[in-house]
């Protein structure tokens, strides 16, 4: 399914903060990735929206992105600025 894979979140359990990439073995595996990652997107908000609704607001506002084989979902404050960076940098 996945050649390659970045998952970063925060250490904090508070915070929504995450990072993931993936590098897809074929555009079969891009719209499986996509759809999987959409699901944990909504279950992340479920978990979130009565216990930490800021936190809920920040994923809610994400969205699964890609590029070629590149797939990739972003929760932070910072979304605009670390999508980015990560645009730039996928080859």
């Amino acid at each position: 399914m996945y050649s390659d894979y970045i998952f970063s979140t925060a250490l904090e359990a508070t915070l929504a903060d995450t990072v993931i990439i993936f590098k897809a073995v074929d555009e079969t595996a891009r719209g499986q990735i996509v759809d999987k990652l959409n699901t944990y997107k909504n279950q992340i908000v479920a978990e979130n929206k009565n216990y930490l609704p800021e936190q809920a607001a920040i994923v809610e506002d994400a969205s699964v992105k890609s590029n070629g084989l590149y797939i990739y979902l972003v929760f932070s404050s910072n979304n605009d600025t670390l999508e980015k960076v990560i645009e730039k940098n996928i080859k």
